[in-house]
């Protein structure tokens, strides 16, 4: 016969008690307050009335799921996690809920938490390694297929020099990009990994936020802020277009934000109807810094203002310098059979 604790006014009377495989515990009948009930006691519970096989906090993550230390394989971890999450799952004993001391009641609460944040735990630093391995990966990608194509334009448009020479600046600036992008990839995934498996180990705070992703929001900005300094914060020309290009979309996106979230006067005006106003004031300002302060003028931007600009006001080859370039034609022509 199982002896349940006075505090839970249950009497499990033992000519009606009988032990179910499917639910891994008892099933017997008892009376309350409130009458004669049927009462299911998951095996959880047994194991937590008889002291038996109970997870606590001292565990390791591998020995809360029934693990062998480090040979466990990630679907073997799943599975794992799966059962004893079955086992120990607050709907396998909400029956009893309300007859259970509240300090029991948080003593369940918390076995569960423990078992799910060793889930957790167990295979996100080898999988978190890989991530930051794929995220090195993908910057270098990313950068070598975005700087490529753009250094060869810019360089074959405006610079002057060999064949050779050309050749090895568009060399020089998109291994440049290649490697800071990778870098900073790689030192951001580093940092929330740092800060994620302080937030579950050092605080005991479970996340819930996948694998590779900030554990909390301020996580992404400590992050971005570390790879940022780290990386970016060497001037170079190719690390100050980055910079300019985020900025413009950093300012955009935070009015964007400023005016989801109700503030004035960002609030009540839609983008479709702010939009002339603000191509105005950008091409005004832009053009008055070219014709004022052009120094102040990023140098490629610059070299672009003064061949539309200022190179128009002059020819030299009579009739040619007004007539379009033959990719420009080639494009005219593409455009106007729809091609």
């Amino acid at each position: 016969m199982l002896i349940l604790p006075r505090s839970l006014h249950l009497n499990a009377l033992s000519c009606k008690q009988y032990w179910l495989d499917s639910i891994g515990g008892l099933v017997f009948r008892g009376f309350s307050p409130l009458g004669d009930v049927l009462y299911t006691l998951p095996r959880s519970l047994y194991d937590l009335f008889t002291s038996t096989n109970v997870p606590h906090a001292g565990m390791s993550a591998w020995a809360l799921l029934d693990l062998r230390e480090g040979e466990a394989s990630r679907a073997a971890i799943r599975r794992a996690y799966h059962r004893k999450s079955l086992e120990w799952h607050p709907d396998k004993w909400h029956t009893l809920l309300v007859a259970l001391p509240l300090i029991w009641q948080q003593e369940l609460v918390d076995i569960y938490a423990l078992m799910t944040s060793a889930y957790d735990q167990l295979p996100s630093m080898q999988e978190a390694l890989l991530a930051i391995l794929r995220g090195i990966r993908n910057g270098s990608y990313y950068g070598t297929k975005v700087r490529a194509p753009h250094a060869m334009v810019m360089i074959f448009l405006f610079q002057k020099g060999s064949l050779r020479q050309k050749l090895r600046g568009i060399v020089r600036l998109t291994f440049e990009h290649s490697k800071n992008l990778a870098l900073f990839v790689g030192i951001y995934k580093t940092v929330l990994l740092l800060l994620r498996t302080h937030q579950q180990r050092g605080l005991g705070q479970h996340v819930t936020a996948s694998l590779g992703r900030p554990g909390a929001h301020w996580h992404a900005a400590v992050a971005g802020g570390i790879g940022g300094y780290l990386v970016g914060g060497c001037y170079s020309s190719v690390n100050f277009q980055i910079i300019m290009y985020l900025m413009s979309r950093v300012l955009i996106s935070s009015v964007r934000v400023l005016a989801a979230k109700g503030y004035k006067p960002f609030a009540g005006h839609h983008f479709k109807h702010v939009y002339p106003l603000l191509s105005s004031v950008v091409w005004a300002s832009v053009m008055w810094l070219y014709e004022n302060e052009p120094a102040s003028l990023q140098p490629s931007l610059h070299k672009s203002m003064t061949f539309l600009y200022d190179e128009s006001c002059s020819w030299k080859n009579g009739l040619v310098d007004f007539l379009p370039s033959p990719a420009t034609t080639a494009v005219i022509l593409l455009a106007w059979m729809r091609l």
